[in-house]
């Protein structure tokens, strides 16, 4: 993986995301179209895109690596909302889930899945998918719980399995393990929606920090120990566990660099759903992000 290559990829997808910036600007993406495009990428493009990217040969490595990615994933949120408590314990609640949350939960789908394209091509997406649904299952369970306020357990898990990101992983996994092979004309319709992911996943970003005020954002010291957090301190400690029991391949590497997602543009979406600190979560997605520009052909280039 080429340092370079990761660096000029990563651009591009901030030039992407400034076409977003200047479309909420000039009020052609306005919050309405963005709600509904957002309900396009996560209900149609992302679901399209992940079940293409398991139309792919069977074999025994592969069912190995998917295992390596899902528990790897399972350890890389165990140690992140372990690590996470010793933070910000003075303050008020509903800042200190907000906090808490930007600090576990990064954007495994929207920002993970076009870096992982970019470098491993439509395997990436095939094994960032099953990263992603450990991010639903975490998300929908502890993560909701820190966000929360009044809303009833029962409420929230029944949102754990039924989702468009592990519905269309299960489709995905029934294709793949059954081998079969859908009609030309639909897997052809599948990957052309699917191909959008990317530019409209940037576009939602890009008008996401148009909403900010950055001036105020980027004075808040508090926000940069929660990007240092998710960008570095987590992939930093997934790459020492993965060297002291000597693993390496496809499948640890996606995990290390999805663990080094910027915080997901989701927390600020479910910060407004809980009524909590929706401003502070929106900073927190705006200062992770750009800062990744950096961090993440960082972590490849460590990998």
């Amino acid at each position: 993986m080429n340092f370079l290559l990761v660096l000029k990829q990563v651009v591009t997808l901030f030039l992407m995301m400034s076409v977003g910036f200047a479309l909420k600007k000039l009020k052609i993406m306005t919050s309405e179209v963005k709600s509904k495009l957002s309900d396009i990428l996560i209900w149609v493009v992302t679901p399209c895109a992940i079940i293409s990217a398991f139309s792919v040969e069977y074999s025994a490595e592969r069912i190995g690596n998917i295992i390596t990615v899902f528990v790897a994933a399972v350890i890389g949120y165990a140690v992140a909302l372990l690590l996470c408590l010793l933070f910000f314990k003075k303050q008020p609640v509903e800042k200190k889930g907000v906090y808490r949350f930007c600090m576990v939960f990064g954007n495994a789908g929207f920002m993970g899945f076009p870096v992982l394209q970019s470098i491993f091509g439509s395997d990436g997406i095939f094994y960032g998918s099953i990263f992603v649904v450990v991010f639903h299952i975490a998300v929908w369970t502890v993560g909701v719980s820190m966000l929360r306020q009044g809303r009833s357990r029962k409420e929230i898990l029944k949102h754990v399995f039924v989702n468009p990101g592990v519905i269309s992983v299960a489709v995905g996994i029934v294709l793949f393990v059954f081998k079969i092979t859908l009609p030309s004309f639909l897997a052809q319709a599948i990957d052309s929606f699917g191909s959008m992911n990317t530019p409209l996943s940037m576009l939602i970003i890009g008008s996401i920090f148009a909403d900010t005020n950055l001036k105020e954002i980027f004075l808040s010291w508090r926000l940069y120990i929660v990007s240092l957090f998710k960008l570095v301190v987590i992939p930093l400690i997934m790459l020492a566990l993965v060297k002291v029991f000597n693993m390496s391949g496809i499948a640890t590497n996606i995990a290390i660099i999805e663990c080094g997602m910027p915080t997901a543009a989701l927390s600020a979406i479910l910060a407004v759903k809980f009524s909590s600190d929706a401003k502070t979560a929106m900073g927190a997605v705006a200062v992770a992000t750009l800062l990744s520009i950096v961090t993440i052909p960082f972590i490849v280039w460590l990998l």
